[in-house]
């Protein structure tokens, strides 16, 4: 009975044995899994990062965009002006001439 006894002992300690091994990959595999997710919220946050800066990007170049427009239209107007400025001028001279004349 005591050679018994010692097998069916030693049968116990590596079924235990067996089940601390898988109870260490279990938590190992547990481990990978959150450094995993982890990892992928970094990324999903990097990439969060990364739109949000190329946003800002877009909205800038709109805004020199718009800039860029309203100096224009600006322009524009000047040149209004200063065509509207030159037409008086020469409705000026016209009505000197006719009163020189």
């Amino acid at each position: 009975e005591t050679d018994r006894d010692k097998q069916r002992q030693t049968e116990t300690d590596r079924k235990r044995q067996r089940l601390v091994v898988t109870d260490r990959d279990w938590q190992r595999q547990t481990e990978t899994g959150r450094d995993r997710q982890r990892q992928a919220e970094t990324n999903k946050d990097r990439q969060r990062q990364t739109e949000t800066g190329r946003d800002r990007q877009r909205r800038a170049e709109t805004d020199r965009d718009r800039q860029r427009l309203a100096e224009t239209d600006r322009d524009r107007q000047r040149l209004a002006e200063t065509d509207r400025d030159r037409q008086r001028l020469a409705e000026t001279d016209r009505d000197r001439q006719r009163l020189a004349e």
